[in-house]
């Protein structure tokens, strides 16, 4: 399957090359400033070759003293098909292509909003994690444009990304 190492392995094969397990990755992920506990990993068993990261965020009220623990968790996963955007202007009938299969990108799931101040809270986790797993390698965006009319359904023929 794209992307993946046996469960054994514990990881991910790197589309550059390479293999990361999930214990490098969860070493990697931040700690400190509101993120206090420490990372535990998962295999999820889905359609695609996904794992699961959990921690909590140390949640602070207006008045600076700590009000809680709000759970979180970010899944890591490959694509298993390409994904683009039409692009629009002066660029229409061009797309640029997102993710090819095999990528490995992330999405962050949680916190609950269980106050307006969170969305906040939401953008730093994931600006804050997004640039380590960045660096890793992972949940990054091609910057490759083709032309709409000559882009094969599975994008086999499309520039492959630069790493």
């Amino acid at each position: 399957m794209f992307g993946i190492g046996s469960i054994a392995d514990g990881g991910f094969c790197l589309p550059g090359g390479g293999f990361i397990t999930l214990q490098q990755i969860a070493e990697a992920l931040p700690h400190g400033s509101g993120i206090d506990s420490d990372w535990t990993a998962e295999w999820l068993f889905t359609k695609r070759p996904r794992a699961a990261f959990y921690n909590s965020y140390h949640a602070m009220n207006e008045n600076d003293m700590y009000d809680g623990w709000e759970d979180f968790h970010i899944e890591i996963f490959v694509h298993l098909t390409p994904h683009y955007h039409e692009l629009k202007g002066p660029l229409v009938g061009k797309a640029q292509i997102l993710h090819y299969p095999g990528d490995i990108d992330f999405k962050l799931v949680g916190p609950s909003a269980r106050r307006r101040s969170f969305e906040g809270v939401k953008d730093y986790l994931h600006e804050s994690i997004g640039s380590v797993l960045g660096e890793l390698g992972i949940g990054m965006t091609s910057r490759d444009v083709i032309d709409i009319q000559a882009a094969p359904e599975d994008c086999t023929d499309a520039p492959k990304r630069k790493l």
